[in-house]
Parts: C-alpha cells; structure tokens; sequence
C-alpha cells in the first residue's frame, strides 16, 4: 500500500462509503449471501430505502404492478445496481458540499454520473463485460479527486487555480501532496474490495491522459473506460465532438451511432440524475438549436421551451421570428431524426411539428415521444397540408394535442401556442402539486422509521442499543423453542478501559469503542446482532451456533481485537477484550436467565488474566 494513502486512511476526512453501503457491497461479492441478507441490510436505511424504492418502479422496467417491498426490489434491480445506488448515494450524502474553493462538487458528481451512465451503456453493447459493474467503476472513476478536496481543502484548491488540464493536474498533485488523484482512486478501489482489473486499467489510463491522442495502444477495457470520460465531457460541455468520434471509431462503433449513443447517455443520465439529486448540468446543445428572444420573456412568466420542426427551411424561419418575443428557446429542426435527439436532450414544453417529412414524419415523431416518460407532460401540435376529418383522427389517435392546417395564419399559431401553454401550465401546477404531498409522505414515513433506528441504535458505534438486543434476544429464544436450534450469547468487555480515558482523555476514550465496534461488524456474520450494552460492555447474539462453532468464533473475535492497531493522538495503541460464552439449553426460559450466564463466564475470564474467552458452567450446553 502507498504510504502516503496509508497515512490518508487514518484521517477522518477521507470521504468514505457508510459502513451500510460497505455491507452491501461484500455481501454482493459473496456467493453465499442471498437477496434476503441484502434486503435485511438495505432496510436498516429508510432513505437508500426510498430511493431504490423510486428506482424499481421508474418506467425503465414496466412492471405490471408497483414494487412496495425492499425484496421485491432487490429481486427486480439486481444486487449489482442495488451496490451501486447503496455506494453512490451514501457518498454522496456525504460529501455534495465542501470547503474546497476551486473544486466544483456539483460538477465533480455531475461528470461522474455521466460516466457512469456512458460505461454502463458501452458495456452492454461489448457482451465480455458486465454493465452494472461499469457502473459503479465509472461512478467512482475520479473519487481520488474528491478525497483530495476534503483533506486538503485549501491546498487542492490553489492546485485547481487556473484550470489546469489532465496531464497538469497529475503533475501539480504529485508534486504537493506526493500522491495524485488516479493514486487515491486505485487504492479506494482496493481499500474498497472492487475488482482488481480496474484498479489496473486506472494506471494505464494515467499513462496515456486524454490530450494523449495515442489511445489505440490502450486494452479493451481501458479504451471502453476512457471513452466513458469523454463522452461524459461532451455531455457537460467539456469536450469537443471530434474527439469522441475519434475514439468510437477505435472502439468500432459507427459514426452514424454516435447521434443516438450521446441521446441514450444524456436520457439515462437526466433520469439517474433525479434519484441521486445532482444537476444534470449541460452546456449549449450539440446541434440544430436557435435560441432567440431569451431577454424578451416578461420576468412575470416561467421560461418556456419550443422546437418547432420542419423540412421547409423557410416555414422554420417564419416560426422563429413569429416567436422570438414570446418564448424563452426555440429549437429548430429540419428532420425527424433530428428532432428526436433534441427533444429527449433539451425536453422543451411544446413541439410544432409538420405532419409529413422525408425521415420521420410528424405522426411518427408524436408516437415515439408518447413512448417516453418525459414526453408524458408534452403539448404537441402537428401541421399538415390536408385538414381531412380522417387525418384528424389519426393525429389524436397518435398522441397529438392540437392540429392546424399549413400554411398556418400567424395569430391562429399564436392562439394555439398560448392554449397549450396554459395547459402545460396547468399540468406543471398539479405535478408539483402531487409531488409535494408525496413528499411529504414519503417524509413523515422516512421520519417515523428514523425515529424507531434511532431508538435502537447506539448513537456513538451505531450498533444497536441494550434495548434492541434484549428485543432480538426474546424473539429469538421465543423462536429457538420451536425449531430446536442453538445459537449463543457472548459478553465482551474491554480490558482495562479505564485506564485508556485516564490516560488519553474520553475523545480518545470515544474512538477507541468505534474502532472495536468497527472490527466486530466487520469479522461477524450478518445473521449476528452485535450491541453495545452500556459503556465498554458489548453483547454479541449469534444465531444458530453450538457451542463449538460458538467458542471459534468468539477467539477469532479476540485476537483480530489484540491485532489491531488504533491510532490516538500522536500514537497507537493496542487493547484486548475479555469474552464469555452462554449456549442456549432447554432449561433456560427467559433471556435474563442467558445474559446472568454469558456475565459469569465474562467474570470469569476477567478473574483468569483477561485477553481470553470463558464458557458458562450450565446444564444441558453443548
């Protein structure tokens, strides 16, 4: 491990997924966990609840009936795309702001989404790779930059003065810190346990930075991941066009592809871009757009977006000057196709568009919208030349909204433009409407489940409380009298606890119980339940054991404690913990009776030397 990073690991800046997130993603790398392990854990969170909630039930899936429970959900997303909502949500809950001037956090998860969006759509056109696990490799693809601006606020932001490009960037970093950017991320990868390969593509890619223009000597896999980037660039405006084209050509994609590859990303990439709260940012549009009379719009009207599309350039002309004083954007387009790919880019409020065209035609244009959930809301008014009672019906039919006859008289356009903006007014006004009452259900429900994990949960390791475990432990027994099955308890005090807030004061006191309650969560099965009972005191309930497997598991907890380093102050220090054992029998019938058990044998061990484990002296156990 670089030293330099190792250093890094023991400050408290280093933006770090929640230990829930970790938990998901090992439980996804285990062939032996199954979707109710998942399920069990994501449910410990009610807002990463609610958002792969939201997510199961997009249109993206088209489920017959909507998915109201967490299994359902996991089931139907999949325990990859579950692990990238779980790490990317709970970092960036952490870490949208910071105190890092120059570095543009909204831009940094913005750009970072893309990518992610980008690798996972390449992926799923190259069968050797998996989609969901470019994902969550291009979603994290820059995170050594995010680290850097949260444990060197100050410094990084000086480094970023001036816009340094890539290359510049490296060299800066290096030369200030000792470590860059693409270092840290390899070494998150590791810390993290995502797969090797990519931590190695990402020192290729150092290798050959995107001003380097020799990217065919990169691998598959690099190649597909730097192509990522830069179509995430091009989708913020970073990138020129050229440049990805480039790049797809090497990566045999057709350059009549690009059009609808970029229209995919950005789609997919608005629509993620409301689950996870960061801005879509998009800079001018790729092609096609006027933008004309934005300084005219009365301040008293919300901004108001048309795409007026036909293959007569001239009707397209009268239209623009026609609306320039009434309208915030227009967008034009000569042909279908074209009009397509800036509708789902640029989701303007009203389309004009002419019925019959040598591509796609107007019907064809409305019924390719009417498929897409953005395009729900959508005003449409289509243009034709015969205003036959038959060719009405067909545009209703096709979705359209309105319909008028060409050449139009300009204050009848008018008239029909100022219909529909009411309209979409009107729509808008009950969304949010809608939007705010659920809201604010979905708030209370997140705030009553909030409430009840804050009543079971030590605020200081965030285990649960005394008063969770003694919950699970009545069930537990309640359920062990009618299957039959062991399971065990084992009380676990520090050693010498005391001696450590003396000496080193109670902040270190503090931290010394979350490092042990760390490494508990960490070496313990998810079908154990670990609290902190009060103090240095912790119970661990470990389910279906016998006392064999029981006194196994409670020494490896031992010494993976006296092996582990903790870091106070200007030194580190190392403690023990002292373990005793109670095996659930027949005889026992109530849970005071196991705790007065596992207690004694906890005595026991402390009366013996402490540092060791100690088993309950009682009928029946074995």
């Amino acid at each position: 491990m670089n030293q330099i990073f190792k250093k890094m690991l023991t400050t408290r800046e280093l933006p770090t997924p929640s230990q829930l997130a970790l938990e998901i993603m090992r439980l996804s790398s285990n062939p032996a966990a199954s979707v109710n392990d998942i399920a069990d854990i994501v449910e410990k969170d009610p807002a990463l609840s609610g958002k792969i909630l939201k997510y199961a039930n997009t249109a993206l899936f088209a489920a017959p009936t909507p998915i109201v429970s967490i299994k359902k959900a996991v089931i139907r997303l999949g325990t990859d795309v579950v692990m990238g909502l779980a790490l990317g949500f709970s970092l960036l809950a952490k870490n949208r702001k910071g105190r890092c001037a120059n570095f543009d956090y909204d831009g940094f998860w913005s750009g970072s989404l893309a990518t992610a969006i980008a690798a996972h759509d390449l992926a799923t056109m190259q069968p050797e790779y998996e989609p969901d696990e470019l994902f969550v490799c291009g979603l994290l693809s820059q995170i050594g930059k995010l680290a850097l601006a949260c444990i060197y606020p100050q410094k990084y932001s000086e480094v970023l003065a001036g816009n340094p490009t890539e290359s510049e960037l490296l060299l800066r970093e290096a030369r200030e810190f000792s470590i860059d950017h693409t270092e840290i991320t390899i070494e998150l990868f590791r810390e993290w346990g995502l797969p090797e390969k990519y931590s190695e593509v990402w020192s290729l890619l150092k290798q050959h930075p995107f001003e380097d223009s020799n990217a065919n000597v990169l691998p598959d896999l690099a190649s597909l991941l730097r192509l990522s980037r830069l179509l995430a660039k091009i989708c913020i405006m970073e990138s020129p066009l050229p440049a990805a084209e480039e790049l797809t050509r090497q990566n045999a994609i057709h350059h009549e592809d690009m059009d609808a590859l970029l229209g995919r990303i950005v789609s997919r990439w608005q629509e993620w871009s409301l689950f996870f709260e960061i801005p879509a940012r998009t800079g001018p549009p790729l092609s096609g757009t006027t933008s004309v009379g934005a300084e005219s719009v009365p301040d008293s009207q919300e901004p108001f977006c048309i795409l007026a599309v036909d293959d007569d350039p001239q009707t397209l002309q009268i239209m623009t000057s026609l609306l320039k004083n009434s309208v915030s954007t227009i967008l034009t387009a000569g042909t279908g196709d074209e009009a397509l790919r800036l509708a789902v880019h640029h989701q303007p409020d009203l389309i004009i568009a002419n019925w019959h065209m040598p591509d796609i035609g107007g019907l064809d244009l409305c019924r390719m919208l009417r498929k897409t959930e953005f395009a729900r809301h959508l005003y449409i008014i289509i243009l034709t030349t015969n205003e036959s009672d038959d060719e009405l019906v067909q545009a209703f039919d096709a979705g359209a909204d309105d319909y008028m006859g060409k050449p139009f008289i300009p204050k009848v356009l008018e008239a029909r433009i100022r219909g529909g903006r009411r309209i979409v007014g009107y729509q808008e006004k009950m969304h949010q409407d809608r939007a705010i009452i659920q809201d604010y259900a979905d708030t209370l429900t997140a705030v009553n489940r909030r409430f009840h994990t804050l009543a079971m949960t030590d605020p200081l390791t965030g285990l649960s409380n005394r008063r969770h475990a003694m919950e699970r432990l009545k069930e537990i027994i309640t359920a062990s009298r009618h299957s039959g099955n062991m399971f065990s308890c084992i009380m676990i005090d520090i050693d010498h606890f005391k001696k450590i807030n003396d000496t080193y004061g109670h902040d270190s006191g503090d931290l010394v119980l979350q490092e042990i309650a760390a490494v508990f969560r960490k070496k313990s099965r998810t079908t154990d339940t670990i609290s902190r009972m009060g103090g240095e005191e912790f119970l661990v309930i470990s389910e279906q054991n016998s006392l064999e497997k029981a006194v196994i598991f409670a020494e490896r907890l031992r010494q993976h404690i006296a092996d582990h380093e903790i870091a106070l102050q200007e030194t580190t220090i190392r403690v023990t913990i002292s373990l005793g054992i109670a095996v659930m029998s027949p005889g026992i019938t109530e849970s005071g009776t196991l705790l007065l058990l596992a207690d004694q044998a906890l005595y026991k061990a402390k009366e013996k030397g402490r540092n060791r484990v100690e088993i309950a002296m009682q009928h029946g156990a074995g």
